[in-house]
């Protein structure tokens, strides 16, 4: 989470801008309305790529003092870019596409991003909102043709594609009031779902006039209220079963960081006081301090190392934090943890033992767990020691990704990214130590050629709001096929990330996939 101050500066610099522009005129195009709630959540960088239906609202970016456009080589690598930006920057992305070729080439992207819970907010120059009222039957450029010669083309076939990678969507609307009601919501959604959201902007809209009042309407940012009873009930029945063990253990998972709850994590962990031992998984590696002696390891099934996997299913209560559940992250589903014993809190529901409650969440939950924590009627729980996981190497020979996790592990510092592809070396990350630093992928999506404008993305998030540590992008070779050209970008926007690529003779995860083939 932003420090305090870091945030009371970037309201005091929003209101300040807002203040100049309400000096000046009461109306701003419906353009610049966008931009500026984009800017009222932090947001400094806008990746993307022109085209003829978004020229107009493009050229209003410019009109607002803090943002920054960045030009990508096309749309794909502008959505892994700009999920790479909101996973750093913790806060949301913001992808400009135009009608058609443009929202179909980020598509790819914006599912992963879906896939893996990052906001990223996909603005798209549609078609007019007049040829769409319009009933004749004209067909342009971008433009599906219809089934038969005769038909009207669907004006909205494309808003029907990104229905089922997003988790909220608005076509914007010639009425000033419902085209900003329009904006803001999706705005909301995304924020609070952690997942891309659409705003379809018709060619002929980006100069309709808005209200600037309407700016000084807060966004509703706040989790929806639960029923405060059921919410207790839920508090007390988890530290019942926290005080009675013997053993007790923490997962912290993905949704913890995907949520922004490091705060929260933060403060739980203190309030414990030392006396329950904490795992991660491989997704939300970096999440938790390796140094803290309460640490164990990464848990992820039967790829866990024998000493982690041994302490952690014998607990007697094991509370999984922010549970991201894919074969991935639990090592193909084979984790043996006492069901009855296991409570999961996640994004939009909980389990404790085998009882599901829908209405209650990791993010309802953990704060009153929190208020509600009484340390001293914890049972300490026994501690482990397992010995830090080294791959042997061999100077005399070739390089090889032995040397490479050697070389990762001892070079990585607090505050770093590394960035590792759907690659043959992803495969070595799960024990790999991050010593502070934390680890970015979209292994779960696993679709090849993220990390490379996924670099400038992060990239861009450190330089923006001035964080420290470096960007560390590994890729295969087949990897870097896909997406190699964001190259020329990381260098027009001049940051300075480490690039390792892999010379694997080309597709080396490919040839030797065939031994984990149970998921299909």
């Amino acid at each position: 989470m932003a420090p305090v101050g870091e945030i009371d500066q970037a309201k005091y610099e929003f209101n300040k801008l807002l203040s100049e522009i309400n000096d000046q005129k009461t109306e701003i195009t419906i353009s610049e309305y966008i931009y500026l709630r984009i800017l009222q959540l932090g947001v400094k960088s806008i990746f993307g790529v022109p085209g003829d239906f978004n020229l107009k609202f493009l050229e209003h970016l410019y009109d607002i003092r803090g943002l920054n456009w960045i030009g990508c080589c096309n749309e794909l690598n502008a959505a892994y870019a700009a999920d790479a930006y909101a996973k750093v920057s913790k806060k949301m992305a913001v992808v400009l596409t135009t009608y058609g070729v443009g929202e179909l080439s980020a598509i790819n992207g914006i599912a992963g991003s879906y896939s893996e819970y990052s906001p990223v907010l996909h603005i798209v120059g549609t078609s007019a909102l007049r040829k769409k009222r319009d009933p004749k039957v004209e067909s342009f450029h971008h433009l599906l043709s219809a089934s038969h010669t005769l038909k009207k083309p669907d004006h909205y076939v494309y808003e029907k594609m990104a229905s089922f990678v997003s988790c909220c969507s608005a076509s914007l609307e010639d009425d000033a009031e419902v085209a900003c009601d329009m904006v803001d919501k999706v705005i909301e959604t995304v924020w609070k779902k952690s997942r891309p959201g659409y705003l379809f902007l018709p060619c002929d809209l980006p100069e309709m006039y808005v209200p600037v009042e309407r700016l000084y309407s807060s966004l509703n940012l706040s989790y929806d209220v639960v029923d405060g009873q059921e919410l207790n009930e839920t508090t007390k029945k988890i530290l019942e079963m926290l005080y009675e063990a013997k053993n007790p253990a923490i997962i912290v998972d993905a949704f913890v960081g995907k949520l922004r709850l490091e705060g929260e994590l933060e403060e739980l962990i203190r309030l414990l006081d030392g006396k329950v031992n904490f795992y991660d998984t491989f997704l939300s590696k970096g999440l938790v301090d390796e140094d803290d002696k309460r640490y164990v390891g990464t848990y992820c099934g039967f790829l866990t190392q024998s000493g982690v996997a041994k302490s952690i299913e014998s607990s007697d209560f094991v509370l999984h934090l922010g549970e991201f559940e894919n074969e991935v992250n639990s090592g193909f589903f084979s984790y043996k943890l006492n069901n009855g014993k296991l409570i999961h809190l996640g994004p939009d529901h909980i389990q404790i033992g085998h009882t599901v409650y829908e209405q209650q969440s990791l993010q309802t939950v953990l704060p009153n767990l929190i208020e509600q924590l009484d340390p001293f009627k914890i049972t300490p729980a026994p501690y482990y020691q397992v010995e830090p996981f080294v791959l042997p190497s061999d100077t005399s020979c070739k390089l090889t990704e032995h040397d490479l996790f050697n070389t990762i592990q001892d070079t990585l510092r607090p505050g770093d990214i590394l960035i590792v592809d759907t690659c043959s070396f992803i495969f070595s990350c799960y024990d790999l130590k991050m010593s502070g630093a934390k680890f970015l992928n979209q292994m779960h999506w696993g679709a090849i050629g993220y990390a490379l404008p996924a670099t400038l993305g992060a990239s861009l998030a450190l330089k923006d709001f001035n964080l420290p540590g470096k960007v560390v992008s590994i890729e295969g070779d087949g990897s870097a096929q896909m997406t190699l050209q964001e190259l020329s970008s990381i260098l027009r926007y001049d940051v300075n990330p480490v690039l390792i690529i892999l010379n694997n003779s080309g597709y080396t995860i490919e040839r030797v996939i065939e031994v984990i083939q149970d998921f299909k």
